[in-house]
């Protein structure tokens, strides 16, 4: 059993910064502040406009160390930053650690390949709507889906879904084309 409990939301700024160190000190990689933003909020554990806050005093204050990287501006800790990400990381509770990790593997993953998400909703003539969506990587198209829907909600529910969980999308396509998931339709 956990020491705190967890309402769902991270609020207290002490908290989130120390997320913020512990996720960083966890991955071991530079990235940059869109992409751990999106792993932050990604599981609605920090809004964006707190992690912003917070991670703006972590570098003012010398917790994280930005450097250039192929143009692109990039973040690791500091000795400071590990020092209290080893100390404080017992504070966070244990399921925002695993679903902070697993976000984070998967961006990163998905980071390290290059792959890039696109996605487009298009209302036909017939008043349905084409959706369709994508993953590039320096190599070509790794994927690429287009479907027939009924309704802009189902539409919309389909992208996010698609750019929130893109590596589950990926297995269940290859899953169902190899035939190890049969999906009938009724």
């Amino acid at each position: 059993m956990d020491k705190f409990p967890y309402d769902g939301v991270m609020s207290d700024k002490i908290d989130i910064k120390v997320f913020i160190l512990f996720l960083l000190d966890e991955l071991k990689y530079p990235l940059s502040q869109t992409m751990i933003s999106d792993i932050v909020s990604e599981n609605r554990i920090v809004g964006r406009f707190d992690f912003a806050e917070c991670f703006s005093e972590l570098v003012e204050k010398g917790h994280l160390i930005a450097y250039e990287d192929e143009g692109e501006t990039v973040y690791v800790v500091s000795p400071l930053g590990h020092m209290v990400a080893s100390e404080l990381q017992g504070t966070l509770h244990d399921s925002i650690r695993e679903r902070s990790r697993l976000s984070a593997m998967k961006h990163l993953s998905l980071h390290l390949r290059g792959a890039k998400l696109h996605t487009d909703i298009q209302k036909t003539k017939d008043g349905v709507y084409t959706v369709e969506c994508r993953i590039t990587d320096r190599t070509g198209e790794l994927l690429y889906n287009r479907l027939t829907v009924s309704s802009e909600g189902e539409a919309k529910a389909i992208v996010k879904h698609f750019t929130e969980h893109p590596d589950e999308v990926c297995r269940g396509v290859l899953s169902v084309m190899t035939g190890k998931i049969a999906y009938y339709m009724g």
